[in-house]
């Protein structure tokens, strides 16, 4: 009689890291008994609800993970429901490392135009170039600024994180309204 090995394992690692809720979901080809939380390791530890549904156990993280680490989860006799044969599983993942982003204004000099850099484990690049940055966000796949070019209009600059290459974001002019403000 085959045990009841974990087949696959599947969790948002990048997702993991920002936020609790965060599901790690680990298969068998045949149904298992409800796995307890009392069965389950995880290294270095991290708050857990955990759920069984037919061949599936499922953790769900209650607290972020950490960036850059090395999780290691073990399960321990996991029961088949239909024989007797019991398993431990043991399961690898690895969070990503955190990104920073600055923005380096040059206010007093305009002859010069602002940036916004990454610093990637200790790897400093330059992602966006534009006059006036005001603000910016880094999406999941994009960095995206908020450039004054002149006091008139607002463009928005957006670079994609992966590729480095700039994606056509979009202006915006500002229009005088009745009130003495300025409107899009």
């Amino acid at each position: 009689m085959r045990p009841p090995s974990l087949s696959s394992a599947s969790i948002a690692a990048d997702r993991a890291v920002g936020a609790a809720g965060e599901r790690l979901v680990l298969k068998s080809r045949l149904p298992v008994v409800p796995v307890e939380a009392e069965q389950i390791t995880v290294t270095p530890a991290v708050p857990f609800t955990v759920q069984t549904s037919e061949s599936s156990v499922t953790l769900r993280f209650t607290a972020p993970l950490s960036y850059h680490t090395e999780y290691q989860v073990a399960i321990s006799g996991v029961h088949s429901q239909y024989t007797t044969t019991i398993a431990d599983w043991s399961y690898s993942f690895s969070t990503p490392a955190v990104t920073l982003y600055s923005l380096i204004a040059h206010r007093g000099d305009e002859a010069q135009d602002d940036t916004v850099v990454s610093n990637d484990q200790g790897r400093t690049s330059t992602l966006i170039t534009a006059p006036g940055v005001e603000s910016y966000v880094a999406t999941r796949r994009f960095l995206v600024a908020l450039s004054n070019a002149d006091p008139d209009s607002s463009a928005l600059v957006a670079v994609d994180r992966t590729t480095g290459a700039t994606v056509p974001a979009g202006t915006f002019a500002l229009v005088p309204d009745r009130a003495g403000g300025c409107r899009r």
